[in-house]
């Protein structure tokens, strides 16, 4: 649930206060705001409130106005399977980018926890009531690099008894990192690179769970496959979006 600031606005709700993992973490190795260096979580009370969700009425793949408020336009909407994004925050904003670098690069699993605990309830009220978490599987050789899938664990830090998480993707190809890619390299560089595991029932509704989207061509790939598979209503919820 957002909080109106002073002025108005929405904003995203405070993070809660530290998960035991990351209260073990800090007696061995304090951590500090991202944003103004004091002792605190990834993000202190005030810093993380200085951050703004979207407009809800923008699309997160073109940026055009999008007056159903699902985070795709009509125009992107009749070229993916998605039916909607859920995105909290920018990557441009450089706290976030920060943080989402510790997660991929430095292995600092306890941040995906705290972006659960932070941005969790806000995406959440956005999708579907009832609704099946399907994380976006890692190329082989990077999974193996780094030990983890983000995507994954966010899926199953904002998961419950309710939400169930389910692994239908899998990689048929290695595919090159999209960061460094162009936006028409990046959709041929991830073009059927998916495929679901089995089918899925027509009434399940999908959420397909990244990190960050950017240009949305690996959401839109996974989109496609699980579409294939069966899946009618699919939608995307992220950590940022570029």
């Amino acid at each position: 649930m957002t909080n109106e600031g002073d002025n108005g606005k929405k904003r995203l709700p405070q993070p809660m206060r530290r998960s035991l993992g990351h209260r073990v973490a800090s007696l061995v190795l304090p951590l500090k705001c991202l944003g103004c260096g004091q002792e605190s979580d990834w993000l202190c009370r005030e810093c993380a409130g200085s951050l703004r969700p979207p407009r809800e009425d923008s699309c997160l793949l073109c940026r055009r106005y999008s007056p159903e408020g699902r985070g795709i336009c009509p125009s992107c909407s009749r070229k993916t399977a998605l039916r909607g994004i859920v995105s909290p925050l920018a990557i441009k904003e450089p706290h976030l980018r920060e943080l989402i670098h510790h997660i991929k690069y430095a292995g600092r699993i306890d941040a995906i926890r705290f972006c659960a605990v932070w941005l969790g309830r806000w995406s959440l009220e956005r999708l579907p009531k009832s609704f099946t978490l399907v994380p976006v599987p890692l190329s082989r050789a990077r999974q193996i690099q780094r030990g983890f899938n983000q995507a994954e664990l966010y899926a199953k830090a904002i998961s419950g008894a309710q939400t169930p998480l389910k692994r239908y993707l899998v990689r048929t190809r290695e595919t090159a990192p999209q960061v460094s890619l162009s936006r028409q390299d990046r959709s041929a560089n991830v073009k059927n690179c998916f495929s679901s595991r089995e089918k899925i029932p027509s009434e399940e509704v999908i959420v397909l769970v990244d990190d960050v989207v950017t240009t949305g061509s690996t959401l839109r790939e996974a989109a496609r496959a699980l579409r294939a598979a069966g899946a009618k209503q699919i939608w995307a919820l992220t950590i940022a979006h570029g």
